[in-house]
């Protein structure tokens, strides 16, 4: 009796296995597969790492009245000063500092204002748009600012992929034209 049952399940069970495979067959003839990804569609931005490099500009404006790049320490004030040292000082095209902002998910995206769309086209039109932070100048003093982006460009896509069949993925060059 428990032979005649296992058999019908191993039945049932190839049975089964057999339905599946020529299912899955016949999604895979008829159902049309693309030959490479398609990139159209509208992406936003969940993550960025940005670095501020500060560089020594060459002044423009005679603001300075000392005209120069020097940190200096004065005694008793900077208004009077009895006695004054140079502590740093800075030629055109020095880095002054480098100052990392990992924006790494979308809570310090928000955080930061960051908010950033990108709508592709599967003819190479791009449209940028959303806030996103860059550098404004405004009376010899540099400032981070978030302003509001709508940029339209073109794109190109570089070359064959590069595919990992391992991990299931293609990589192409991407270029803004």
């Amino acid at each position: 009796m428990k032979k005649v049952k296992l058999i019908r399940y191993f039945k049932e069970v190839l049975m089964n296995r057999n339905r599946l495979l020529g299912l899955f067959l016949f999604m895979a003839i008829i159902i049309p597969q693309p030959s490479q990804a398609q990139l159209g569609g509208y992406y936003h931005m969940v993550s960025v790492y940005i670095d501020f490099t500060y560089v020594v500009r060459e002044m423009t404006e005679n603001e300075d009245p000392g005209n120069g790049y020097a940190v200096t320490a004065s005694w008793p004030s900077a208004a009077s000063p009895v006695y004054t040292h140079e502590l740093l000082s800075f030629d055109v095209g020095d880095t002054i500092a480098v100052v990392p902002v990992p924006l790494v998910n979308p809570f310090l995206l928000q955080a930061y204002g960051v908010d950033l769309y990108l709508n592709l086209s599967e003819e190479g039109d791009m449209f940028i748009s959303g806030t996103y932070p860059t550098i404004g100048v405004e009376d010899c003093s540099t400032s981070i600012t978030i302003p509001p982006v709508e940029d339209p460009a073109t794109y190109q896509l570089g070359g064959e992929p590069i595919v990992d069949e391992a991990a299931g993925t293609a990589t192409w060059g991407f270029g803004i034209v």
